[in-house]
């Protein structure tokens, strides 16, 4: 597994993702971690997490595919509780959820797969309303943002966009859990 990651992120030689690889990688792990005995038994894997991450935070030298496919398999390692309380306390987890909310590529989906992702470390952990409470508080104030509200309501705005219409829900969601 540790090489596949190593030659789905590019090796080393050129710091560019290689799709040829990631791709079927992230298609495996995305329905692997559909299951929670797959969440628990992937998120044990070494170097998953830190895996994922990588993609979502390289986004300049990633396709926008990749990036949204990393988030979602972060966000169904999130809903395992145990796992969501662990990633909860994660740099570069919370680096992850950040790079995706401060993503500025239309319709890539990033918005929309890292809100659900801040969702599913919330509601599922114990740590409900703790994000503030992580090494990295820039995450919480990022939830929060008048600049975050406002793409999501422009997301709502734009039916003809698939899929959505459920961003500025999610965020009221997230920001409901991080003000208990």
């Amino acid at each position: 597994m540790q090489a596949l990651m190593e030659k789905a992120l590019g090796g080393g030689r050129s710091g560019k993702p290689n799709p040829r690889v990631a791709t079927p990688l992230l298609d495996l792990l995305l329905s692997v971690t559909s299951f929670p005995d797959g969440q628990t038994v992937m998120h044990q894997c070494p170097g998953v997490e830190q895996f994922l991450c990588d993609l979502v935070t390289a986004q300049r030298h990633c396709s926008p595919r990749l990036s949204v496919a990393a988030l979602a398999v972060l966000r169904n390692l999130a809903m395992c509780p145990a796992v969501a309380r662990r990633m909860l306390r994660s740099q570069p987890t919370l680096d992850a959820l950040l790079a995706g909310l401060s993503s500025d590529r239309e319709g890539a989906g990033e918005l929309e797969v890292s809100l659900q992702l801040a969702w599913a470390l919330l509601a599922h952990s114990t740590a409900k309303g703790r994000l503030s409470l992580a090494r990295d508080t820039s995450a919480a104030e990022a939830l929060q943002s008048a600049q975050l509200a406002q793409r999501c309501q422009a997301a709502t705005a734009a039916v003809t966009a698939p899929g959505r219409g459920g961003c500025a829900r999610v965020l009221a969601a997230v920001n409901a859990i991080i003000n208990v």
